[in-house]
């Protein structure tokens, strides 16, 4: 008898780089970059250099739902994440075939200093109520954590599949940077790239969704997620020794019975990222293969916050899937704060951890 596994079944994405999964894949294989000067401007006239998705891309919210108007009126970030979010769940569900009712657990973005959470457990609600698809809103979760928050969803999910009756879950992301507040405290803390900053990252937005399925049948599969804490991040005032991601690697990576051939992660630009991932990659070196494809999709699309793990997640679903990607393949990403995650998915059951 075949033993149960969580698998992909389904997944929808919305970036700047194209609407629908297979056309952002398509994209950054292409090597597209949808990098241009935004609408929003700097103290000194220059415009922030951002990626961002075309107004005409984002679908109309349901007016006739007095949550969603109480939430959104005067929020246009908020609203502009809800946009973003049906697009991308309506997608998923699509592809999944979801009939029965369905629990979401959704990353959203951090909370920064000074700052309320752009996004709580109402937007659960609200999201739901922009779908033609059953949502179980008792079971489901918000995790505003950021970059590396879905890989924290995931596990929650994974764990959640295989110690309960329940069947399926969705785990997505959704998040946008198009707020000058948010924008011009980034700028000041000089992380965004611009005539003088090369170094810094761009800001994007978009949101994703994968639905994970306990299953006998082959497919798609996802190890144990793995997620971890780094105490010297980049609001810290300790000095980052790589010992959070590293850590998360080494979980997802544990037990594999095959070497990582696949890398897709949330490196931005910005040099700690590199640095942290340079010291994750030495101290797990025997988990990985010889010719190490690493892929940092963020150079096309810029950096989607929130959304960045189940747009790695779908893509890397994908890219198996098609076999322009090898197997098995790692996901990892960081967060500004302290949350590090890492997943091994595969098309191969006897490659991922047990």
């Amino acid at each position: 008898m075949n033993s149960l596994e969580i698998t992909i079944t389904g997944f929808g994405i919305v970036n700047p780089v194209g609407v629908g999964a297979t056309a952002c894949a398509a994209a950054i294989r292409a090597g597209i970059n949808q990098y241009a000067d935004s609408p929003l401007q700097r103290s000194t006239g220059e415009p922030y250099k951002m990626a961002l998705v075309p107004e005409q891309c984002l679908p109309e919210l349901n007016s006739d739902d007095p949550a969603s108007k109480s939430r959104s009126h005067g929020n246009a970030l908020y609203r502009r994440m809800l946009q973003l979010g049906k697009v991308a769940l309506t997608e998923a569900c699509e592809a999944a075939n979801i009939t029965a009712t369905i629990p979401i657990f959704l990353a959203t973005p951090e909370q920064r200093c000074g700052r309320p959470f752009p996004a709580l457990e109402p937007i659960l609600k609200d999201l739901a109520s922009e779908v033609d698809y059953p949502i179980d809103l008792l079971t489901s979760r918000v995790f505003p954590l950021g970059r590396a928050a879905g890989i924290n969803a995931m596990e929650e999910a994974v764990s959640l599949l295989l110690t309960t009756p329940l069947e399926s879950i969705i785990v997505g992301g959704v998040d946008s940077f198009l707020d000058v507040m948010l924008l011009s405290a980034l700028d000041a803390e000089d992380r965004l790239t611009s005539n003088t900053t090369m170094r810094g990252f761009v800001p994007g937005e978009g949101a994703a969704f994968v639905v994970l399925q306990k299953t006998t049948e082959p497919g798609v599969i996802v190890g144990h997620p793995a997620t971890s804490e780094e105490p010297g991040h980049y609001y810290s005032d300790e000095i980052c020794l790589g010992d959070g991601l590293s850590r998360s690697v080494d979980g997802a990576v544990t037990n594999i019975k095959q070497p990582i051939q696949t890398v897709l992660c949330s490196m931005n630009g910005e040099p700690p990222h590199v640095k942290e991932w340079g010291t994750s990659q030495v101290r797990n070196s025997e988990a990985f293969g010889d010719n190490l494809d690493l892929q940092h999709p963020a150079e096309c699309y810029g950096d989607l916050g929130a959304a960045t793990a189940p747009t790695l997640l779908a893509l890397s679903t994908l890219g198996l899937t098609k076999e322009y990607y090898q197997s098995p393949l790692l996901v990892w990403c960081a967060s500004d704060y302290e949350q590090r995650g890492a997943v091994v998915i595969s098309k191969n059951k006897e490659s991922v951890n047990g």
